[in-house]
């Protein structure tokens, strides 16, 4: 193509206010109208900006309309919205300011609260597995999702209530109850177990426990009631404990002087109580056992142990409920053949002479006692009343214990024989036992036999005393 040159330019103005731009390629001269314009005129800036356009650049491509900072139909959600912008839809100045303070997709930190209607629920988690929200009536912090609920807190943390505070499981059971200005309640299965109380715990139920470890129980807040040393040693009363490391002591003190310290032990009995009593009063301290439901008192003391080592059985009997034991005298002095030194029998009643060995007598018992201390039984008789005797062996059964039979040569010599009988007349008469016997022979002149006759008439009196087995 031949280049055209432009020449001769002359302005010329026509009525219709256009101007004229000829234009002479050699030889033919050409004419350009171009119009009258007096505003707008294309400066060098907006020729600036043409040249920064890129060549053949495509309009409708998105990636340059972004590049330009200008949106593309298909990303505006609301066109017509867009196309009716009005002026007084332009953000003030104070509304781009909101707006540059606003929060970051990317995250941020807030300088304002958070207001949320109710019902309306703070969601997180990419399950909204926490929620936080309040329906009107209360509050609500839910674990929707999976895991676990964990409140953490740096030093401390702290869930208030203005009038209580309740753990409850998603069933609706409750876990543990606090309760302003009153008890903390702790549930087993929704049932009450344990609650604070204004002066302690109370527990529904009992308390079953691997070991207790204390220094001290205080009863009142004012004094130590119980101390528990590191020995195991326990104090009632009293913190000063024994430091021998070869017992364990449990010292009950009384609180004041002249005063007792009471050990009660539960008895089986209804309304009873075995107490063992430590009593000092009136200057005599001694070691009392007692057995009643009241307090101290001497009419229910039962044995006591004074300061010398004296024990004196207040009321009842020292009763040895063991065969074969008994009081042991071993403290004393020694014979050569001593065997034994316990004192494990005493006994005392009645018994009934009968006639043995046939015969005619018969006779009327007045009185007939034993006694047995240890293994000698001591045996009284009265009988009187004897008739129709005849000439039997006068012999009598019935001794409350058969005598021993060590060797066989075991006899036992009762006392001089009371004859009240006129009808005959006897030499030193008496009565033996024999061994491994409960009969009583009646003899005279050392070894000859009174027989029924002769006790015919009156009355017999006698006492023998003989070993048993």
């Amino acid at each position: 193509m031949s280049s055209i040159k432009v020449s001769a330019l002359t302005a010329k103005t026509t009525p219709s206010g256009s101007e004229e731009l000829l234009i002479n390629d050699g030889g033919t001269s050409k004419k350009i109208t171009i119009d009258n314009v007096t505003e707008n005129n294309f400066t060098d800036t907006l020729k600036s900006k043409l040249d920064a356009i890129e060549a053949s650049a495509d309009v409708t491509d998105t990636t340059n309309v972004t590049s330009a900072g200008a949106l593309m139909d298909s990303e505006v959600t609301n066109l017509a919205a867009v196309k009716a912008f009005a002026t007084s839809d332009y953000a003030t100045s104070t509304q781009g300011t909101t707006a540059d303070a606003a929060l970051p997709k990317a995250g941020g930190t807030m300088t304002g609260a958070v207001s949320l209607g109710d019902n309306v629920k703070a969601k997180f988690g990419a399950s909204d597995d926490l929620q936080i929200y309040h329906d009107g009536s209360n509050s609500y912090i839910t674990d929707a999702g999976t895991g676990t609920l964990i409140i953490n807190g740096s030093t401390s943390t702290q869930i208030k209530g203005s009038s209580f505070v309740i753990l409850r499981s998603s069933t609706g059971e409750n876990m543990a109850v606090g309760n302003a200005n009153g008890s903390f309640d702790l549930y087993y299965d929704n049932s009450q177990k344990l609650a604070t109380t204004s002066t302690g715990v109370d527990v529904t139920g009992s308390v079953t426990c691997d070991g207790f470890t204390s220094t001290g129980i205080d009863d009142n807040a004012t004094s130590t009631a119980i101390t528990i040393d590191s020995g195991e040693n326990v104090g009632i009363g009293t913190s000063v404990l024994t430091t021998n490391t070869t017992i364990k002591e449990l010292h009950v003190s009384s609180p004041a002087t002249n005063g007792v310290a009471l050990l009660k032990l539960s008895a089986p009995v209804e309304n009873m109580e075995a107490k063992i009593t430590l009593n000092g009063y009136l200057g005599a301290d001694k070691l009392m056992f007692g057995l009643g439901n009241t307090g101290l008192d001497s009419s229910i003391t039962r044995m006591s142990i004074g300061t010398t080592g004296d024990v004196t059985v207040e009321t009842g009997n020292l009763v040895i409920g063991t065969s074969g034991k008994g009081i042991d005298f071993s403290a004393n002095g020694n014979a050569a053949g001593m065997t034994s030194e316990v004192l494990d029998d005493y006994e005392e009643g009645t018994w009934t002479p009968a006639v043995s060995g046939g015969g005619t007598l018969s006779f009327t018992v007045n009185n007939a006692t034993y006694t047995k201390i240890g293994d000698m039984v001591t045996v009284w008789c009265h009988i009187g009343g004897g008739g129709n005797g005849d000439g039997t062996t006068l012999v009598f059964s019935g001794l409350p214990f058969t005598s021993i039979n060590a060797n066989g040569n075991d006899y036992h010599v009762g006392s001089p024989i009371d004859f009240n009988n006129t009808n005959a007349t006897m030499y030193n008469p008496h009565a033996r036992v024999g061994p491994g016997s409960s009969l009583i022979y009646f003899l005279e002149n050392g070894s000859t036999n009174i027989n029924q006759g002769q006790l015919d008439v009156g009355h017999v009196i006698f006492t023998i005393t003989y070993k048993a087995a």
